[in-house]
């Protein structure tokens, strides 16, 4: 009886502890094939799904710090492309831009500077060039020459779809024209891999201006950082 008795009261854990490891290992197994079809270039997570961001940025802390305005003005010009290439992948376009630069707050042997213009664009846009030309001609204006920029960023605000746009009647540009000339320099991106065609603002310097000195490796991206095997 006292068996039977003890055999009652433990059946009921052992059943939850048999179908709490069915979940984890099932759990696991679906894990793994998400990250298998990833790995065969499936996509596994419908982005059309997530909500639009209501606001996008880059930014970098520079190795050390810039006071050469064509430097500063390629920074600012490649963290532009970036924000416009995310808001194509969500289908949206930008209605602000604003730009920011500023010294080292560590920094006390310095004069402390810092550089903000926001801009409000008369159309929304998601074209990479005409948001470059309006964040520099707002860096521009704001940029203090000498000065010891240590950070700087681009920030898209008033995020909308791009099917909201409200056209302007004194509109000059053939934004269709741009449209489509941006779709091809995705596509040529798309398939050449990243910044095979950039404009002449984002040319890169020989200066390295960020630290990579704990960057993770590049395995699947990179044929020099691919993991080597050695048979004995």
């Amino acid at each position: 009886m006292n068996v039977c008795r003890c055999m009652y009261i433990h059946m009921p854990s052992l059943g939850l502890l048999y179908l709490y490891t069915a979940g984890f290992l099932i759990a696991i197994l679906l894990q793994g094939l998400l990250t298998w079809k990833e790995l065969r270039g499936q996509d596994v997570i419908d982005i059309t799904e997530l909500p639009m961001k209501q606001s996008i940025t880059t930014s970098r802390t520079f190795a050390s710090a810039i006071t050469e305005q064509s430097l500063l003005e390629e920074q600012i010009a490649n963290f532009c492309a970036h924000c416009a290439r995310q808001l194509r992948t969500q289908n949206s376009v930008a209605q602000q831009l604003y730009v920011y630069a500023h010294t080292s707050a560590f920094r006390t042997d310095i004069e402390q500077h810092y550089l903000s213009e926001l801009v409000t664009l008369p159309v929304a846009t998601s074209n990479t060039q005409e948001l470059i030309s309006y964040a520099l001609a707002a860096f521009r204006r704001a940029y203090r020459p000498g000065t010891l920029y240590k950070k700087a960023g681009v920030i898209l605000l008033k995020i909308i779809p791009e099917t909201a746009v409200v056209p302007d009647m004194f509109d000059t540009k053939d934004r269709a024209k741009d449209n489509r000339l941006q779709r091809v320099l995705d596509h040529i991106d798309d398939r050449h891999g990243k910044r095979a065609i950039i404009f002449g603002s984002q040319i890169s310097s020989q200066q390295p201006v960020y630290r990579t000195e704990h960057k993770s490796p590049l395995y699947t991206t990179d044929l020099r950082d691919i993991i080597q095997l050695k048979a004995r």
